[in-house]
């Protein structure tokens, strides 16, 4: 199991905020290809892989499930931000996608470039887009 920790002088979460159950995907794609690689975190904190082109999903696999202080953290980043009222649609040659479900809500947010390009990356973004590449890229079969 993958275990990821925050930082925390006590060596605990105080957090008991009770979150929405969501679902969170992270992806990137396009180019000449138009492949599409993401990473999708279900509401029981399971992360899967998964590729294919445009709107469709070729390949799927299941990496690992987090933890929960890791699945709190990430939650924890989501529902600090104003969901509703960002908009970021810009797109690219290739573009990253951040898709978040929420009490049957989608929120869908992209910006140019890949998963592990933050140049383009929204400010209002830039912590929730670190902290799901920190979770994919540690898994040996982050490619």
């Amino acid at each position: 199991m993958l275990l990821l920790t925050a930082c925390c002088s006590c060596g605990k979460t105080t957090d008991s905020t009770e979150y929405p159950r969501s679902i969170i995907t992270f992806s990137s794609g396009g180019g000449v290809s138009a492949q599409v690689v993401g990473y999708t975190i279900d509401e029981d904190g399971q992360v899967t892989k998964w590729s294919g082109f445009a709107g469709k999903r070729d390949r799927s696999e299941v990496m690992d499930t987090l933890d929960e202080m890791s699945m709190r953290n990430v939650l924890r980043i989501v529902y600090s931000l104003p969901l509703g009222e960002m908009l970021f649609t810009e797109t690219g040659n290739m573009t990253s996608n951040l898709e978040i479900v929420s009490d049957e809500l989608l929120y869908r947010y992209s910006w140019p470039g890949t998963l592990d390009d933050a140049t383009d990356v929204p400010a209002e973004l830039r912590a929730l887009r670190d902290a799901l590449f920190d979770i994919v890229s540690a898994f040996p079969q982050y490619e």
